[in-house]
């Protein structure tokens, strides 16, 4: 069966090029734009994405810990002008 021999190929060219990460890359992503695309964007099965450093997880916890204190602040003047208004 041909598929199975085009398969036995090119894991066979993986194993030779797997101490070449660059070739490897190339490779599959030639293999990938061969493909019918399923995506935008087929290479980021390939791609997998940067880890992001402490100082940054960090600063973008900040961000949100003063959004929300922005929103419960926001609530609580509302509260206050409805009381207001109630009165």
């Amino acid at each position: 069966m041909p598929h199975k021999r085009i398969v036995r190929n090119l894991r066979r060219l993986l194993t030779e090029i797997a101490d070449k990460p660059e070739e490897r890359e190339k490779h599959i992503e030639n293999l990938l734009l061969i493909l019918p695309r399923g995506s935008a964007d087929p290479l980021k099965v390939v791609r997998p994405k940067p880890e992001k450093k402490e100082s940054e997880v960090e600063q973008e916890e900040e961000e949100v810990n003063e959004k929300e204190e922005e929103v419960i602040e926001e609530e609580e003047e509302e509260e206050e002008e409805s009381e207001e208004e109630s009165e």
